[in-house]
């Protein structure tokens, strides 16, 4: 992850003319050392440019105080990203696909599966862009990765913002591939009881699916 934040850093430097103050220039290190409330009233007063590749490591390092991942990832949505330059966008994206990838190699890990997705789901990305590498995890944390899902429902209040992702990854997680994948290797990952109630879910046979 740190090679990836290395090259946004490289591209937020100032380029983009987001500060909200004529010529203001803040020292790297100043940025660093700013507290997350002090980093996040500047992003949001308009200096993101300066403070975009510090509040992508505090997501990414699982190190957010008092918020949610998902807060930063509409955050940056709704500053426009989209119309970034391609190499800006694609450094973003770089850091929290290094992020979920990280997370689908350790079980539990911090923020949990449906944190981290709910955050990704804030970007108009393909989900298939992150749900494939879970899928084939699957021998291995993956499945519990995608128990925690299923389980759980996808209850971050992330999804709140983006109901309609939310029912895509639901409608995901029960089709063949996902739901074959699970029942072939879940035994081997999961206990008995929580293969069955990941699987009762997937197939709709849940009463519980609110």
């Amino acid at each position: 992850m740190k090679l990836a934040l290395d090259r946004l850093g490289g591209l937020f430097n100032g380029s983009r003319a987001l500060s909200a103050v004529e010529g203001r220039r803040l020292d790297p290190d100043v940025v660093a050392g700013l507290s997350e409330e002090a980093l996040w009233a500047l992003a949001r007063n308009g200096d993101l440019d300066r403070c975009a590749t510090r509040l992508v490591e505090l997501v990414i390092g699982g190190t957010l105080d008092s918020l949610e991942p998902w807060e930063v990832t509409e955050f940056l949505v709704g500053e426009g990203w989209a119309g970034w330059s391609d190499g800006q966008r694609g450094a973003l994206l770089g850091c929290f696909d290094a992020w979920w990838q990280t997370l689908l190699h350790f079980h539990p890990y911090t923020p949990g599966v449906d944190v981290a997705l709910a955050a990704l789901a804030q970007f108009d990305e393909p989900l298939i862009r992150w749900l494939q590498p879970l899928l084939e995890g699957l021998d291995g944390p993956g499945a519990e990765h995608l128990a925690d899902l299923v389980i759980g429902r996808l209850s971050s209040p992330g999804w709140d913002r983006r109901p309609d992702r939310r029912l895509q990854v639901l409608a995901w997680s029960g089709t063949e591939p996902v739901v074959l994948g699970l029942t072939l290797v879940g035994g081997v990952h999961l206990s008995d009881g929580r293969l069955g109630r990941a699987l009762d879910r997937m197939l709709g046979s849940d009463d519980s699916t609110s």
